[in-house]
This record gives C-alpha cells, sequence and structure tokens, in this order.
C-alpha cells in the first residue's frame, strides 16, 4: 500500500487524493506518528483539495479534522469542523457521507462545551430533515444524553440503549461500545454502580472484540472510577493499567479520569500526599480539554481530597469551580454533586 500511495502522491492530479488517503490509514491504524501527520499534513491538504474544488475530498477531510480536534481535546472546534464536512458534502451530493457529518457533530456536542439548551436547539433543527440511520443513530444518544443532563434516569437508559441497539444494527459497533462511556457514568448518578460496571464491561467487550482503543480506553478509565469508589482496589489498578495501555499519551481525557481514580484510590490508604498530586494532575490533563464534565470531575476530586485533608477553604474554591462548570453545561445531577460538596457532603459524590 505504502508503495503504491508513494507513487500516487508524485502525480499532480492524484497527489492530495493519495495523501488523503494515507492520512485516513495512518488514523485507522494508529500508526505512532498518527496524530503529528495530521497536525502538520491536514491544513495544507485542505487548501490543495479547495483550490482543486474537490467537495466530496475536502468533506472527508474536515471529517479527518474532527478527529484531530477531538484528540486535541477540542471539542468546539471538532464540532466546526464537521459542520463544514455537512457542507462539502452537500455540495459534493453525497447524503450518506453528509450523515456521517451530522453523527460526528451530534456526537461531539455530548463531550464539548455547548449548553443543554444549545444541544436541544441542534437537536430539532436537525430533526425535520431525512438524515438516514447513522444521523438517527446519533440523534436518539443525543436525546439520551439530554434525559441524563436533566435528572430523568429511566428516558436516559431507555434512550441510549436504543441508540446502542442502532448502531448494532447498523454495524456501527465502535460508536456502540463508545455510548457506554454515557450510560455507565448515568447508572451511577442514577444510584446503581453495579449496574454502570455491567454496563461498562458490555461495552469494553464491544470494543475489544474490534480491537478498537480509543473508546475502550476511555471506557477502561471509566471502569476504574467505579472500581476505585466501590473499594474495589486491585479491579481499580487493572482498570487503570489497561487505560494507560490502549490510551494515547497525549490523550487527556483518559489521562485526567486514570488520575482522578489514583486520586480516590490514595485517599482511600490514608496517602493524603498522594492522593493531592494525582488529583491535581487530573485537574491539569482536564484542563487542556473544553469539556466543562471532565473539567469539573477532575475539580471536584480536588475538592475531596482537600476536604479530607481539613483544607475546607481550597476544597470549597474547587468545588465552586466545578459548580460552574457543570451549571454551563446544564448537568443537573452533577450542579447537584457539586452543590453537595460545598455543604461538605463529598459522601454523596460517587
Amino acid at each position: 500500500m505504502d508503495q503504491l500511495l508513494a507513487a500516487a502522491e508524485q502525480n499532480d492530479e492524484t497527489a492530495a487524493p493519495a495523501q488523503l488517503i494515507r492520512l485516513q490509514w495512518s488514523l485507522w491504524a494508529q500508526t505512532e506518528d498518527h496524530r503529528s501527520s495530521l497536525e502538520s499534513a491536514l491544513p495544507r491538504l485542505i487548501a490543495q483539495l479547495a483550490r482543486a474544488g474537490d467537495e466530496r475530498a475536502l468533506a472527508n477531510a474536515h471529517l479527518l479534522g474532527v478527529q484531530l480536534n477531538w484528540m486535541l481535546g477540542s471539542s468546539a472546534a471538532a464540532n466546526e469542523q464537521a459542520r463544514l464536512a455537512a457542507e462539502h458534502a452537500r455540495r459534493a451530493g453525497d447524503d450518506g457521507l453528509r450523515s456521517k457529518a451530522i453523527g460526528y457533530f451530534l456526537g461531539g456536542l455530548i463531550a464539548g462545551p455547548e449548553s443543554a439548551e444549545t444541544m436541544a436547539q441542534e437537536l430539532a433543527a436537525l430533526e425535520s430533515e431525512q438524515l438516514g440511520p447513522y444521523a438517527e443513530a446519533f440523534m436518539q444518544h443525543v436525546r439520551g444524553e439530554l434525559a441524563r443532563l436533566s435528572g430523568d434516569f429511566p428516558k436516559a437508559r431507555r434512550l441510549m440503549r436504543a441508540a446502542i441497539e442502532r448502531f448494532l444494527a447498523l454495524g456501527i459497533n465502535a460508536m456502540a461500545g463508545g455510548c457506554y462511556h454515557q450510560l455507565g457514568p448515568m447508572e451511577v448518578q442514577a444510584g446503581k454502580p453495579e449496574r454502570a460496571l455491567a454496563a461498562l464491561q458490555e461495552g469494553d467487550q464491544i470494543l475489544a472484540d474490534l480491537g478498537e482503543r480509543g473508546f475502550r480506553s476511555t471506557i477502561q478509565s471509566t471502569l476504574a472510577i467505579v472500581h476505585a469508589s466501590l473499594g474495589e482496589t486491585e479491579a481499580a489498578l487493572r482498570a487503570i493499567d489497561l487505560a494507560e495501555q490502549l490510551g494515547d499519551p497525549e490523550d487527556d481525557l483518559t489521562h485526567s479520569m486514570t488520575y482522578l481514580a489514583r486520586a480516590r484510590l490514595a485517599l482511600a490508604s490514608g496517602d493524603a500526599d498522594a492522593a493531592e498530586r494525582c488529583a491535581r494532575t487530573a485537574v491539569e490533563r482536564a484542563s487542556r480539554m473544553d469539556s466543562p464534565v471532565a473539567r469539573g470531575d477532575a475539580e471536584l476530586e480536588l475538592g475531596r481530597v482537600l476536604h479530607a485533608q481539613g483544607n475546607t477553604r481550597e476544597a470549597r474554591e474547587h468545588a465552586g469551580t466545578a459548580l460552574e462548570l457543570f451549571t454551563a453545561k446544564g448537568d443537573y445531577p452533577r450542579i447537584c454533586q457539586a452543590q453537595a460538596a460545598l455543604n461538605g457532603l463529598y459522601d454523596a459524590v460517587l
């Protein structure tokens, strides 16, 4: 394959499409330099394709931009790339590619800084269109997340499960497995940690069967937090190790969560200094992202550690920061957790 692409890259007419294929392959294969290759080559490639007027290739290039910005922790930038991809796919007359781009956009709304109100507005604007089963599965997933954000856990559970079933029916198993990253924490918030473990393990098995690494590292880091919260130290440590093996060293979401789990384990073992170091690292890694939920979770954990040390003033500062982040997202269950933490009731925060 490399020889064929190298030959095509030497031809003026085929150079840009060949480079697009190379970048797509490097991302899929998770080659050692896939992130740096995308960062350096993608802007030039998009400019070349724009000059050539290749709308379909431009759509695919912007979809790579979505994935690059996800890796960089910028959901807002990823969503803008998804919007561009959808527009170029529309111009190309490729409904399937446009549906994929809209699906990426909808998925990005969940992790990104957009509030629940904005998410609902974006969803309503798309619901009148015939977007196909791929985008509809994402729409169902967003409906489930909106129900979770409002605190309606039975509805959230039903809609999230329906989205997973749709993805599986379409053969998009990686996305089905990734959905469990929302379903698992929702079960924790619903007071069902054992159900959360079962759901996360279900999603992990789907991803393991595919040999997938990106979503799976996040699932494992979530498992680590739940195990640590339940006092299951060995299981938590196994999940931490696997998450860090699977995740890219620069995957801030995975590593902020594994450090959060390490902080919780250290605090439970009585090592307050280690707990604080890990919690501060979790906050630092999360701060590189524009996800209010990931950042707020890390701030809340640091507040928990400081509260346990008797540093109630700084603990309240971090709990207050978490409350601001959760309020900006409109995440009612987490708002309640942060308010409880501000009252010193950290035991109410799993």
